[in-house]
């Protein structure tokens, strides 16, 4: 096997999926503007929004290009920056490759494009209608892929947590976590890594890959009932914490993945308590 599957913005996400992509006999690099000056697997310094960049990366002509990338600052010009122009960019040097080259595309979207706050559930065919500017601008960089006449399938991430994003579990310590009447849904970061290499397998066993999927694990959950579980978890009493009546900014919705479940995906951590566990 020769295949060869290109990275762009490999931080923690890449990292995870490499290995469980040399595992199958893939070739892959990782590219990224500041590459590690130490890794296990080849980086290219590039810049995902400079298209001379894109031009030399795609005269290697990779088959699957999978975009883990990360805002330059959480603000609207930092989204725009950072999932946007990136896309642009691919998309303005794709047009100067063979015509006959279609390369997978799996972009790492996420499921704040959606905006419903009474914990509706959301699925890959609700109408996405974001009100934060991370929702707008990662929903207009998955416009620009719907777009184009490439092969692609947005992955929407909710709260990513694992090893190094332990930000709630943080909070909680502390006592600044504020408990809200919100649902909540949570993938751990290894099923991140899982679903996309299942999408990649799927894609080279000639197995349908669809234009988007919703990436959560089994068991959406009321922040309440999250908060006094993983207190109980940590050992810690969480009674004392801040108590809010409103959802907050992120919404409250509830992500059914029963496409992903559908298309053969078995998570690691079916649940947010199995994850938390593992930490």
């Amino acid at each position: 096997m020769n295949h060869w599957i290109l990275l762009m913005g490999a931080g923690d996400i890449a990292h995870r999926l490499q290995p469980l992509l040399s595992a199958q006999g893939f070739n892959v690099a990782g590219a990224r503007r500041h590459p590690p000056a130490k890794t296990e697997f080849p980086h290219i310094r590039a810049d995902a929004r400079k298209v001379e960049d894109w031009k030399s990366l795609l005269a290697q002509q990779p088959e699957v290009i999978v975009l883990t990338l990360v805002p330059t600052e959480f603000s609207d010009q930092g989204y725009q920056q950072g999932y946007v122009e990136p896309i642009q960019a691919m998309l303005a040097a794709l047009q100067d490759c063979d015509p006959e080259y279609l390369p997978l595309i799996l972009f790492v979207s996420s499921t704040s494009v959606y905006s419903e706050r009474d914990g509706e559930w959301v699925d890959e065919s609700t109408p996405t209608e974001p009100d934060s500017f991370s929702g707008i601008r990662l929903l207009e960089a998955e416009n620009l892929l719907r777009a184009s006449a490439y092969p692609h399938s947005v992955v929407r991430f909710s709260g990513i947590y694992g090893p190094g994003r332990e930000g709630m579990v943080a909070r909680l310590m502390s006592g600044e976590l504020t408990v809200t009447p919100a649902w909540t849904n949570r993938i751990h970061v290894r099923d991140c890594a899982g679903v996309l290499s299942h999408l990649v397998q799927r894609f080279y066993a000639d197995r349908a890959v669809e234009d988007v999927y919703v990436a959560s694990d089994n068991l959406p959950i009321q922040q309440s009932e999250f908060v006094e579980g993983l207190a109980a978890i940590m050992g810690i009493d969480a009674s004392e914490l801040p108590v809010s009546d409103s959802v907050g900014p992120r919404g409250s919705k509830r992500c059914n993945n029963a496409r992903l479940l559908a298309s053969g995906y078995r998570f690691i951590y079916p649940t947010w308590k199995e994850g938390y566990e593992s930490l």
